[in-house]
C-alpha cells in the first residue's frame, strides 16, 4: 500500500528457512526465550485413589461404597489414612512406613520460569492513590479507587516500554523513521479492514515493548513483527478479525503465513503473555466518559458511552500523529491522553479528568504543542464514515486521518523550536516600531470582548467540575514557547 515501505523492509532471499534460522537473523531464537514444551512432572492430579486394605475397610458408609478404595483430596492429605496397614510392633517396619509415606506424599508442582514471572506482575500490589483521588463515580460493582490504582499499575512493569535513546541504541540497524513508515502502513491496513482503534494500539504496544527486550532486529524483519503484531492485536480486539492469508496478503510477498505464526509465537514469549495494556485509546475513551457520562453515584449508566464522537476524534487525531514521533515512547500512555485533551479542549477538563497535576504533564504538554499546530495548517478534520458501520460506532474504526507530511512538519516545527530558531513573537530589538496610526484598525466599543462565547471551550451542560486551585494549572513562565 505504501510504496516505500518495501524500500525499507525488503524482502528475504530465502522463503524456505526454518523458524530457528529466522528468528537468529534476529538475535531472537525459541531456544534463548524460553520456549518449550511443559515438564511431565508437573502435572499434578486433583486427586488419588489408594488401594486400602481388604482386612482394613472403612465402616464408613461413603468410603465402603468406592469398593475398597479411600479417595484422598487434597485438602486432606496430611491428615489421611495411610494406603497401607501400619505394624507398630516393629520399629524397623515404622521407619520404612514413614519412608513409604515422604515417598507417597504429594509433591509440589514445579512451575516454569515463564508462569513465575508473568505471576510475579500480577502478585505485585497496587500502589493506592498513585495517580490521586480517582476521579470516577461510585460504583455499584467495584471501588473506585481499586480501580483507578489498577489501571495505573498497567504502565508500570512489564507494561512499561523502553525510551527512544535506548531503543535505538538497542536496535541500531533501525531508525525512527522506519517505525513512523511501519506505523503509518499499519493504520492503512486497519482502514482498509475496517480495524478499531483499540487494534492499532494494542499492535503499537505490542511493537514497542517487544522490540524493547528483543536482540537486534534487522530491518527486514521488521514488517514481519508489525504484521504479526496487527494480527494478534486483531484476534484480542475485533469479534471477526480478518484471515491469516490476508494479513500476509498485505505485505505483497514479504512475509509469508508461516513466519507470520511463528513469529507469533516469538512475540508472545517476549511480552510475558501481557496482552492488556491500558492504551492511549482506552485512557481517552476514560476521560471523554468521565467528563460526558453519567456521574450518579452507584448509577449503571456509566458505562453507557455518553461522548460525542468528534471531539473524540479530534484528539485521537492528535495521537496518531504523536504516536509515528519516536519520542512518545518518553511518556506514559495516560500521560500522553491528557496532552491530547490539553490541546484538543482545555487545560481545566484535562487536569480534572487524569487526576494529574500541572507538573506532570508539562513536558508532553510542550513536545505535542508542535503536532498540534502541524494539525492546524492542515485544516479542520473531516469525519469519516465506512459502509455497514453505524454513524454513531464510526469514530471507533481506525482512520487514516494523518500522514508523513504531517509527521515532517511537526518535527520539523519541534526542531526549531529546540534550538530558538522559531519564535511565537517577534523580538522587539530586531524590529522597527509600528507606525503611529493604523486606519485598518476599528475603534474599540463598550462591552467589545476578543473571543466571543460561541468560540470558546465550554464546560458540558449539567457539568458541575470542581475549580481547580491555581496552582494547580500552568503557571506564567517566560521560557514556554509553545
Amino acid at each position: 500500500m505504501q510504496p516505500d515501505i518495501q524500500n525499507y523492509f525488503p524482502v528475504l532471499t530465502s522463503k524456505t528457512d526454518s523458524s530457528e534460522n529466522v528468528m537468529s537473523n534476529c538475535g531472537i531464537s525459541f531456544a534463548n526465550i524460553g520456549l518449550s514444551n511443559p515438564p511431565t512432572s508437573s502435572r499434578v492430579p486433583l486427586a488419588t485413589l489408594s488401594l486400602s486394605s481388604s482386612q482394613n475397610i472403612s465402616s464408613d458408609p461413603v468410603e465402603s461404597s468406592t469398593g475398597g478404595y479411600a479417595l484422598k483430596l487434597p485438602g486432606a492429605r496430611h491428615s489421611s489414612t495411610p494406603a497401607f496397614p501400619t505394624t507398630p510392633t516393629s520399629s524397623k517396619n515404622s521407619k520404612e512406613n514413614t519412608r513409604r509415606k515422604q515417598t507417597l506424599s504429594w509433591k509440589k508442582p514445579k512451575m516454569r520460569e515463564s508462569w513465575t514471572k508473568f505471576r510475579s506482575f500480577i502478585n505485585q500490589p497496587c500502589v493506592a492513590g498513585s495517580r490521586g483521588v480517582a476521579p470516577l463515580p461510585e460504583l455499584s460493582w467495584a471501588r473506585k479507587q481499586e480501580m483507578w490504582d489498577l489501571m495505573a499499575k498497567k504502565e508500570t512493569g512489564m507494561y512499561k516500554r523502553l525510551g527512544a535513546q535506548g531503543m535505538l541504541q538497542k536496535h541500531p540497524a533501525l531508525q525512527a523513521r522506519m517505525r513512523a513508515i511501519l506505523l503509518d502502513w499499519l493504520i492503512e491496513v486497519c482502514e482498509v479492514y475496517r480495524l478499531h482503534r483499540e487494534t492499532f494500539y494494542l499492535a503499537v504496544d505490542f511493537i514497542d515493548r517487544f522490540l524493547g527486550v528483543a536482540g537486534p532486529v534487522p530491518k527486514n524483519r521488521l514488517q514481519l513483527i508489525g504484521i504479526t503484531c496487527l494480527f494478534i492485536g486483531a484476534k484480542i480486539e475485533e469479534i471477526y478479525p480478518p484471515k491469516l492469508q490476508e494479513f500476509a496478503y498485505v505485505t505483497d510477498g514479504a512475509c509469508t503465513e508461516d513466519e507470520i505464526l511463528n513469529m507469533e509465537l516469538v512475540v508472545l514469549k517476549g511480552l510475558n503473555w501481557g496482552l492488556s495494556p491500558m492504551t492511549p485509546n482506552s485512557w481517552m475513551r476514560m476521560f471523554m466518559q468521565i467528563s460526558t457520562g453519567d456521574m450518579t453515584p452507584y448509577s449503571d449508566a456509566f458505562i453507557l458511552p455518553a461522548y460525542s464522537g468528534l471531539p473524540f476524534s479530534k484528539s485521537m487525531q492528535l495521537l496518531d500523529l504523536c504516536v509515528l514521533d519516536l519520542g512518545s515512547l518518553e511518556f506514559t500512555y495516560s500521560v500522553l491522553a491528557t496532552s491530547a485533551l490539553y490541546h484538543t479542549e482545555n487545560e481545566a477538563l484535562a487536569l480534572h479528568v487524569s487526576g494529574y497535576q500541572w507538573k506532570d504533564i508539562a513536558s508532553c504538554v510542550r513536545w505535542m504543542s508542535a503536532f498540534a499546530f502541524a494539525l492546524r495548517e492542515s485544516g479542520p478534520l473531516q469525519p469519516r464514515f465506512f459502509p455497514g458501520i453505524q454513524p454513531d460506532d464510526a469514530h471507533h474504526i481506525q482512520s487514516h486521518s494523518v500522514d508523513l507530511d504531517m509527521l515532517a512538519k511537526g518535527q520539523s516545527r519541534l526542531q526549531e523550536l529546540a534550538t530558538g530558531a522559531n519564535r511565537d513573537s517577534p523580538d522587539p530589538e530586531n524590529h522597527p516600531p509600528p507606525p503611529s496610526g493604523l486606519d485598518n484598525t476599528p475603534q474599540e466599543d463598550a462591552g467589545d470582548i476578543m473571543y466571543p462565547p460561541s468560540m470558546t471551550s465550554q464546560v458540558p451542560a449539567g457539568r458541575n467540575f470542581p475549580e481547580l486551585h491555581p496552582a494547580l494549572l500552568s503557571p506564567p513562565a517566560d521560557g514556554d514557547i509553545w
